[in-house]
């Protein structure tokens, strides 16, 4: 600081600075006053004479390197007190208090990197106004100098409360209703052609490379807990080779010795038209591809009402698959996005629950890969909205019997 910037901040109260009273510093944390000034310290009462000098920079120069701005914001003849650690001292082992007009000097990055609590308030916040937002150091200031106090108390009760109801929360979503259909293990639970089926690294794995012959026709691994209706069906999928995969949904099993089956196909095609389109496996075939809102009619067939947005997908990576099937609706996503709807009307070809089965096609050599297969079945949902169905009815035809009553009377 510049002797003359010094000179003219202890001649602006009119007396020098051994007696120029300044406001007690207090201490934000415990709302007790800081220690105030020594009696003496300007050097001389000669008012021509500086009443500051600046004090010696440590040897560690870094300390004092920061984007703080040491323009003076206005002109004052308080002094705040700041500790800077003596280049002398050990760190931790004590500090050097210097006296200075804050407004024209910011105190040293050290004093507020270290911890020490010789800036508290007011002091503080002029420091703040000076610092740019991206300054450590006014973090510290603000995050370690200045507590914040709670407006009142936190009852121990309702804290216990409030935990037990995060705790019963997260056990609400782990039991969603969800349930896994691969252990990860082992093929427990599936049945299949085991030449072709494997598992490895937690993924099934369908592969006919390594068989001299190729299929002759497609071979499916069954899930052997039974058939299924409405549910929400989630996997992951990665198919290689020139050739295609699928999941058979409310299927049914035509040959058990050679694992056919034949119902609703969620497709995993190579070609986008093709990706993630409902197809009738050993029944009716193509019923809605990729990009398409379909009603499959009993006379006519598939008839597109309308279009969904293309997403094209490579086939050879991993993407996560979903498809939910509720009633006469079937609707398959790809990636969270929705890519074909179907509404099967066909009372007579239509299936309303069957087995769950994933496909291995004839043809070329082929590999495909399955992991995070998990189902959450309907049944419970669909009987809460025939309920809620029923009572809706039920009020209005209560609200239309009291409108009529009136004017029966008159």
């Amino acid at each position: 600081m510049p002797r003359t910037a010094a000179t003219r901040a202890c001649r602006l109260s009119g007396t020098s600075r051994s007696s120029a009273t300044s406001p007690p510093l207090v201490n934000s944390a415990s709302s007790t006053p800081l220690p105030g000034p020594p009696a003496a310290a300007c050097p001389t009462t000669d008012r021509s004479a500086p009443c500051w000098r600046p004090p010696p920079r440590p040897g560690n120069s870094a300390r004092y390197s920061s984007r703080c701005s040491t323009t003076p914001t206005r002109r004052s003849s308080r002094c705040a007190r700041s500790v800077a650690d003596s280049a002398s001292t050990p760190a931790g082992g004590g500090a050097t208090r210097r006296w200075w007009p804050m407004d024209w000097r910011r105190p040293p990055a050290g004093s507020l990197q270290s911890g020490d609590a010789g800036l508290r308030g007011a002091a503080c916040t002029k420091i703040i106004r000076t610092c740019e937002p991206a300054d450590p150091i006014r973090h510290r200031v603000l995050f370690d100098f200045i507590p914040i106090p709670l407006p009142h108390p936190i009852p121990m009760k309702s804290a216990l409360i409030a935990c037990c109801s995060l705790i019963i929360l997260q056990q609400v979503r782990a039991d969603d209703g969800w349930r896994p259909l691969f252990n990860g293990k082992d093929l427990d639970g599936w049945s299949g052609d085991t030449r072709v089926w494997r598992v490895e690294d937690g993924t099934i794995v369908g592969s006919t490379e390594e068989l001299k012959d190729k299929l002759r026709q497609n071979t499916f691994l069954i899930w052997q807990d039974g058939e299924v209706g409405d549910f929400e069906l989630e996997f992951s999928a990665r198919v290689t080779g020139d050739n295609n995969s699928g999941v058979q949904y409310r299927s049914k099993v035509i040959d058990a010795g050679s694992w056919i089956v034949g119902g609703y196909q969620f497709d995993l095609h190579a070609d986008p038209r093709y990706l993630a389109m409902l197809y009738d496996e050993r029944g009716r075939g193509v019923l809605c591809q990729h990009g398409q809102r379909v009603v499959v009619a009993a006379e006519g067939g598939p008839q597109v009402t309308g279009d969904l947005e293309m997403r094209p997908t490579r086939l050879g990576e991993w993407n996560r698959y979903r498809l939910i099937a509720r009633g006469v609706s079937l609707r398959h996503f790809v990636n969270g996005h929705l890519v074909a709807e179907t509404r099967d009307t066909d009372k007579e070809k239509r299936a309303a629950k069957g087995i769950i089965a994933l496909q291995l096609h004839a043809g070329p050599p082929m590999k495909v890969e399955f992991k995070e297969l998990r189902i959450r079945p309907w049944e419970k949902l669909a009987e809460e909205r025939k309920r809620k169905q029923a009572e809706e009815a039920k009020n209005e035809a209560s609200e239309e019997s009291a409108e009529e009553a009136p004017a029966g009377d008159e």
